[in-house]
């Protein structure tokens, strides 16, 4: 069973700068765990950086939207846990 749900990430200015949190957030999941075994770290942290920077509106937080989806699994009836 799966479900996909669309989502936001919010990043205030306050100490580190916003595109610096989001990138570390971004860098944080799975699929980019495997982005940056294919590209490497500084390639995925610039463009990351750069995506960020293209979202930055005066007065306004950073906002990411990203596309989450989750996934449940379950033991059939009567199976015998390993």
């Amino acid at each position: 069973m799966d479900s996909a749900a669309s989502s936001a990430w919010r990043f205030r200015s306050s100490g580190t700068s916003p595109t610096q949190r989001c990138t570390r957030a971004l860098a944080s999941t799975g699929p980019a765990y495997e982005a940056i075994q294919n590209v490497g770290e500084a390639e995925f942290h610039r463009a990351a950086v750069e995506q960020a920077q293209g979202q930055l509106r005066d007065g306004l937080p950073l906002r990411a939207e990203i596309n989450v989806v989750g996934y449940l699994a379950r033991k059939p009836e009567g199976a015998q846990r390993a």
